[in-house]
Formats: structure tokens, sequence, C-alpha cells
């Protein structure tokens, strides 16, 4: 699966390593402030902390003398911040886009991924904590591009609303502006944890196959598999159908599947070849993993074939 670069920080609370926050947040009241700004979040107040003191430090390294203050307001953590004087609107605007992009870069985050995990949680107790985080990285993954594309948009949204507004809290941002990434995005984590349990029951059928088919005897040397047009065909080493049971019977025409390919691990199964070769090309069948997984070394790919293509991947729902 290909690595998104946004989905460590994600995954780590959205820290940096490295980066001393030269904006100090102190228990006081400000003095005289311009254009100040009051942010709250309920959880994670440190990390929001982190945020704003990051996108604040350009800011103070410009000479602007930027005032900052923490304290709690019932179950809520807030941050002032602001600007000591009176300075210009485009000190303001600055300021206003500075805490834009903390807030935004902490709201598409650790916020919704926070909310993930416990939706994950929740939703499968069989997963444990690392299941939840391996889900959860996919699910981040596999909308990697919309979630920079909505933190973009985020923090658009937010310089507005701080032009009009000086107050905003970071859950009620997340709830009525992101809902639909967050809804996407759980539904992207509700398939990767769908794909997960599958993989895992398939893993044990499996096992369960190969530990039998260990035992058992070997009705047939080499199996040769061959696709047939939509379809494939079987037959030993000198091109002979093999002979089955009623319930596994092969057309009489190229040895085809009567029961469609889906019959043909079953197929497979229960003749217990020796060996196994797959001929043709084009897309794998759907049945190539849970043939491979349970004969292993057993099975083997025509050299002469051009072989398979790419395994046809499904696209993510669109926001």
């Amino acid at each position: 699966m290909r690595s998104h670069p946004a989905r460590a920080e994600h995954l780590a609370g959205g820290r940096r390593a490295g980066r001393a926050a030269s904006v100090p947040f102190v228990r006081r009241r400000f003095g005289l402030v311009y254009a100040s700004l009051l942010v709250g979040c309920r959880e994670r107040s440190h990390l929001l902390e982190e945020h704003l003191a990051r996108h604040l430090e350009p800011l103070a390294g410009r000479g602007l003398p930027v005032e900052a203050e923490r304290f709690p307001r019932g179950r809520l953590t807030f941050f002032r911040v602001g600007l000591g004087g009176r300075r210009s609107q485009e000190a303001a605007r600055m300021l206003r886009g500075a805490v834009a992009g903390a807030v935004s870069e902490f709201s598409v985050g650790p916020v919704l991924t926070e909310n993930l995990r416990r939706t994950l949680a929740r939703c499968y107790p069989e997963l444990d904590g690392r299941d939840v985080e391996r889900v959860a990285a996919t699910a981040l993954d596999r909308l990697g591009a919309a979630l920079e594309a909505a933190g973009d948009e985020a923090r658009g949204r937010l310089e507005e609303w701080f032009s009009r507004q000086p107050e905003i809290t970071v859950e009620g941002f997340v709830r009525f502006r992101l809902g639909g990434l967050l809804r996407a995005l759980t539904e992207a984590a509700h398939r990767a944890a769908e794909d997960l349990l599958a993989e895992r029951e398939e893993a044990g059928f499996a096992a369960a196959l190969r530990a039998g088919l260990e035992t058992a005897p070997f009705r047939m040397g080499t199996a040769h598999l061959h696709r047939r047009g939509e379809g494939w065909s079987l037959a030993d080493e000198a091109g002979r159908v093999p002979s089955l049971p009623p319930h596994l019977a092969l057309t009489g025409q190229e040895g085809r599947m009567s029961g469609g390919e889906d019959i043909l691990p079953a197929v497979l199964f229960w003749l217990n070849p020796a060996r196994v070769v797959l001929h043709g090309d084009g897309r794998p069948p759907r049945w190539v993993d849970i043939v491979t997984a349970v004969f292993g070394k057993r099975l083997e790919r025509c050299r002469c074939c051009p072989g398979w293509l790419p395994a046809r991947r499904e696209p993510e729902a669109g926001l």
C-alpha cells in the first residue's frame, strides 16, 4: 500500500520533534492586546498548544510581540493569543492566518484521528490496540489527498471565521465544519476493518485446509490450470481432464468448470495435486489468494505466460 506522508504525523498526534516553542503559554491575564483570538478544546490541549506555538513562532521571529495565555473554563482549556499594543491590519491578518493554520492542522490531524480510534474500538471490540492503529493508518492512507485538501479548506474557513468572530472551540468546528470528512474517514475505516477481519478469517480457513491436505493423499500429480476466455480449464500432464465427484464435475469441453471459476478452489482441494501450475495473463483470478495460501510452494505460475497485471483496486468513495 502506498504510504502517505501525512499519515505518520496524524498517528503521532501532530508532533514534530526538535522544534522548541518560542511562544510560551502562561496562566496570566493580558495587558493591552490587539486582535486577540480565543481557541478552546476539550481534550489533548497540550497538542493544541504545540501547534499554536509552532505556527506563532514565525510571527515572533519577525519582531511581532505575540502575547499568549492558557486558562481553564469549565471542562475546556482555552488559549488566548494576540499582539501586544496597537498593530497594523496586516499584522492582525498574519495572526489570524497563524492561528487558523494551527487549529486546522490540529483538527484534521489529532482530533479526527482520535475520533477514528474511538469509533473503531467501540464498533470492533475484537480488535486490539495494534489492530486499531493499523486500521486507522489504512483509512488515513486511503484518504490522504482528501485530508490535505480538507486541511487547506479548513484553514480558509477558520481565517474567514476569525475575521468576524474572535472565539471558536475545536470540537464544534470539527462537528459542524468537518462532518463530511469525518464521515468519509469513518467509512474508510469500516472498510479497512472489515478487510482485516476477512483477511484473518481467510488465513484461518487456509491454515485449516493446509493442515488437512498435508496428511491427505495426492489424487493428482500436476494440475495445469489454463485461462480459457472468461473461464478456466483443468488438465493433468497429459492434457487429460481429471475424474471428479458429481458435485465438482467439469464439463466435457476442455475441462471447463461447470459451476464457474468459483468452484475451482474446491476442485483443487479435493484433488490435492502434488503440483499446481497456473497459465494465463491479465487480471489475477479471485481465488488465487486462497489457493496460494493453501498450496504454498506447490503452486507456481508458468514462466512462459506473460504474467499477471496488478490486482484491481476499488476506488474510494468521494467526500
